[in-house]
């Protein structure tokens, strides 16, 4: 489970199990997070720098291989 607060304060809570692609970009100063699910659905999240740094190596922790 990935939680962060994005740029209006709200809490998400990502079940990682279920995502099936995450796109960050550049958007003026801040950055959109965005969460792509099985069809159609995607969540999501305008957020600062740091978060957006914090939820990539969040995902990168989740690819290292299980010891």
């Amino acid at each position: 489970m990935l939680q962060f607060t994005d740029s209006t304060n709200y809490r998400h809570s990502i079940d990682t199990d279920k995502v099936s692609n995450v796109v960050i970009r550049p958007q003026n100063s801040d950055f959109v997070a965005a969460f792509h699910f099985g069809g159609t659905h995607v969540v999501a999240a305008t957020v600062d720098k740091t978060t957006a740094e914090f939820i990539q190596t969040k995902l990168a922790d989740l690819k290292e291989p299980q010891q």
